[in-house]
């Protein structure tokens, strides 16, 4: 997939949107969910709804994985995310998963608990109002490396995701790489670099120029790899930013410009909020609660 994400005439003006944004936009904390769901004992789903009511099929839904290294972090580092995709018309559900520094876990437990976290959001989407057809995983770093992890799997059952968000993604586990010794001796079966097979669902990924924890030419590697199978991948480059760069707590303007590309790309991949483009600036102005 080699969608423009930017439409040309739109690339002058960006710079002062995302500026308007950064100032006006999202809430800022604390992002509150509207519903917290255990999916197994003590991990929880936590769940941003829209305003609107859904379609008759469900709310379009994006499930986003933490980062961390599977060491630390929580399921909060993608609540300003879904606070504003929220207002879009989406179903932004962020998730919990064990991890080494409060779990004594692993890697392969939070591959685990991310795959259980998407089988359960299919077994409840009707309770939920989540739409099957149209669920998109993401997450940054570690998470993206989950969420790849869990759209593998579901590839594998016969339940694929529709799309895939990632950002600054881990995609190689191997020896020499900053992540094999977390990954383990099952490094090879967990490296999405050396799990590559056709039917992943197109993907995104967002990548700084000058990320010292996820190699960029590696990720531009994985893409082209990817394509090499039949499945569309996107890079967007961002010049000179580092790892995390995404973060709403690293930068509002980055924050909303990669939102924007994340909008672009649902719609390029037919996973709409719903909510007609001329309301989508307003929206995200506006506080939650409109």
């Amino acid at each position: 997939m080699h969608c423009p994400l930017r439409p040309a005439s739109f690339r002058l003006l960006t710079p002062l949107l995302f500026a308007a944004l950064a100032l006006a936009g999202c809430d800022g904390p604390p992002w509150t969910p509207d519903d917290v769901i255990d999916y197994k004992k003590g991990l929880s789903l936590y769940l941003f709804r829209p305003v609107e009511a859904p379609v008759p099929t469900g709310w379009p839904v994006v499930l986003f994985f933490h980062g961390g290294g599977w060491q630390y972090g929580t399921a909060e580092q993608f609540f300003p995310q879904c606070a504003e995709l929220s207002k879009l018309g989406y179903l932004c559900i962020s998730a919990a998963y064990r991890v080494r520094s409060r779990d004594g876990t692993g890697m392969e437990e939070a591959v685990a608990d991310a795959r259980e976290a998407f089988t359960f959001l299919l077994a409840h989407a009707r309770s939920l109002r989540a739409d099957p057809e149209r669920i998109v995983l993401g997450g940054g770093s570690a998470g993206g490396h989950l969420a790849l992890a869990t759209a593998m799997a579901a590839r594998d059952n016969g339940t694929p995701a529709r799309g895939l968000l990632l950002f600054n993604p881990v995609v190689d586990l191997s020896p020499g790489t900053p992540d094999h010794v977390p990954a383990g001796s099952a490094w090879q079966a967990y490296s999405p670099l050396h799990q590559l097979a056709p039917g992943l669902p197109p993907m995104l990924i967002l990548q700084g120029s000058e990320d010292r924890e996820v190699d960029p030419a590696t990720a531009a590697r994985y893409c082209e790899r990817v394509r090499e199978t039949g499945t569309g991948c996107q890079i967007a480059w961002y010049p000179g930013e580092r790892h995390g760069f995404f973060n709403y707590s690293r930068s509002r303007y980055r924050f909303f410009d990669t939102l924007w590309e994340t909008l672009g790309f649902l719609d390029a991949i037919g996973v709409g909020g719903d909510i007609g483009a001329p309301r989508r600036l307003l929206r995200l102005i506006a506080p939650r609660s409109v």
